[in-house]
């Protein structure tokens, strides 16, 4: 909320800050919102010490942070009246949070009460309803929870065309799984055997192999496959590691946990499947 063709006061910003919170509050047609927030002392949900390929977010650069972002942070976890709340998790991501939500209110039989409200894309593993920040349009990817994956094409103002992934479900996780997720600075599948050929697995490789998988279990086996495929180093000690551990490794920064916190909760959902 600062901006940077004037000089930023703190109350302003702050105020900007209350604004957005009620419009996107009423926008979801919502009784009352819930601030999912990181805190600098989190440990993001033990993704950093999960890291294998590369630094978890290690592309980040503190220099393009917001003047007063801690200010505003700390002011939106301290809000607790009637229509908003502020969470701040130390354990856990943002993302996670949301995603405890969704999943509580999904098991429940009450997704109709909750909406993700979300530039980030990788909430969208979840089900349920889902706000689009730009538009204002709520999207319902329903109860299935496997979901579809998709290639859409994007113009520019040049008139370039690039392609970007899209889709919504357990089966989108399994696309970030090979692809990888720049974002955060996640690798994904290096290569993969895509049409006969060991290649590299970017965006067109990874729907490939994903485009007809029936259920998650088939995504499971395709993925591990495409892991088990490479031989992995890492980062930081250039000591040889194993497909398995760098699979797990590459779940564990992807996936949204269904319980915030619980940082081997998408191994406990993959060995579920292994049984």
């Amino acid at each position: 909320y600062e901006r940077a063709d004037e000089v930023n006061v703190l109350e302003d910003i702050l105020y900007r800050a209350d604004v957005m919170i009620e419009d996107k509050r009423r926008e979801c047609g919502a009784e009352f919102a819930v601030l999912h927030l990181t805190p600098n002392t989190s440990d993001k949900g033990g993704r950093y010490a999960a890291a294998i390929q590369k630094q978890y977010q290690g592309q980040r650069s503190s220099d393009r942070k917001p003047q007063y972002l801690e200010e505003v942070r700390e002011y939106m976890a301290g809000i607790h009246n009637a229509v908003v709340l502020g969470k701040a998790w130390t354990n856990a991501e943002a993302d996670d949070g949301m995603a405890e939500a969704a999943w509580r209110a999904h098991t429940a039989g009450k997704s109709k009460l909750v909406v993700i409200a979300t530039k980030d894309k990788d909430l969208r593993m979840c089900p349920g309803l889902h706000l689009d920040w730009d538009s204002g349009f709520i999207t319902d990817c329903g109860l299935d929870a496997l979901g579809w994956i998709g290639i859409k094409e994007l113009t520019g103002k040049s008139g370039k065309v690039t392609k970007k992934h899209d889709g919504f479900g357990t089966k989108f996780f399994w696309f970030q799984m090979l692809m990888g997720d720049t974002a955060d600075n996640i690798k994904g599948c290096p290569k993969a055997l895509i049409s006969g050929k060991h290649k590299a697995c970017g965006l067109i490789g990874a729907y490939e192999l994903l485009k007809d998988a029936k259920d998650d279990k088939e995504c499971l086996a395709i993925v591990m496959a495409a892991y088990k495929s490479n031989s992995y180093t890492h980062y930081l000690t250039g000591a040889d590691a194993s497909w398995r551990d760098v699979f797990f490794s590459e779940a564990h920064m992807l996936w949204m946990q269904r319980t915030a916190g619980k940082q081997d909760d998408v191994k406990h959902w993959i060995k579920g499947m292994l049984e």
